[in-house]
């Protein structure tokens, strides 16, 4: 038997640039299994789920793939610039820009070692510099979501991940009972600066929610432009180090009270 190694066995290296992608289903460009990859400068305008049993609509989506297994995909260290990224719906599920759905595989060896992929949950995402606006429908609305896969243990969070210098407009949720974010970080540390965020709807859209453990330490968020005239600028759930919900500070109706809750955005 020995050590009972398990290793790695991705797409890698690969480059999706430069393409028109007009009118798709579910998604432009979906990634799986995917590590050190590069989805940049590309025109993803019209993307409409019409099915009522088929979840979500976005622009640019790494997916664990929701197979019926606990071996699902995995994807890290993916680099997504530059896009642009309009008109997106979908009937049930998320509506969004670019979303990131991480699951973590757990292998335990003949040797009794276990392996976890991506090792200590850096996913290192890269999102910087993309145009996303126009997205609607659905039940959750985020222009940027980086979120576990649903059936992850509860403290498994994602590390390394940059949210940085996009810009984000959107006018209407196309669903008023929709829940919309325009950036949306869940249990993924790591950076959210330089963004522009306009949520202009009136189904009480909030601009920034950020969800984890040890926010204040584990993931920056500055210099960033938020505007949400007829919703929240930002919501914040802390969690213990285990995953569970603990005492948060309420949500934050303006810029400066979301400087004095939470510390953040001071710049």
């Amino acid at each position: 038997v020995g050590p009972g190694a398990y290793v790695e066995y991705t797409n890698q290296n690969n480059q999706y640039t430069g393409n028109q992608i007009w009118n798709s289903g579910r998604a432009g460009v979906t990634l799986v299994y995917e590590k050190n990859s590069v989805v940049s400068d590309n025109w993803i305008n019209g993307v409409a789920n019409t099915s009522k049993t088929m979840l979500h609509g976005v622009g640019i989506a790494i997916t664990s793939g929701g197979n019926a297994s606990n071996n699902r995909g995995y994807s890290s260290d993916i680099t997504i610039e530059r896009n642009r990224i309009a008109n997106i719906s979908t009937v049930v599920g998320v509506s969004g820009g670019i979303a990131a759905d991480i699951n973590e595989n757990v292998f335990v060896s003949p040797s009794n070692r276990t392996y976890r992929f991506p090792n200590n949950g850096a996913s290192n995402l890269k999102m910087s510099n993309n145009m996303i606006w126009n997205y609607c429908g659905g039940s959750t609305l985020a222009a940027i979501a980086i979120t576990p896969e649903g059936t992850n243990r509860l403290d498994f969070v994602m590390t390394g991940n940059q949210v940085n210098n996009n810009t984000i407009y959107n006018t209407s949720a196309c669903n008023m009972q929709a829940v919309e974010y325009g950036i949306l970080m869940d249990r993924a540390q790591g950076s959210v600066q330089n963004n522009i965020v306009a949520l202009t709807g009136t189904n009480n859209p909030t601009a920034l929610r950020l969800v984890g453990s040890e926010l204040k330490t584990k993931l920056i968020s500055n210099h960033n432009i938020l505007w949400v005239p007829n919703g929240m600028t930002g919501s914040l759930q802390n969690l213990s180090a285990q995953g569970y919900k603990i005492p948060s500070p309420p949500v934050a109706t303006n810029l400066n009270q979301w400087r004095y809750l939470t510390g953040m955005d001071m710049n």
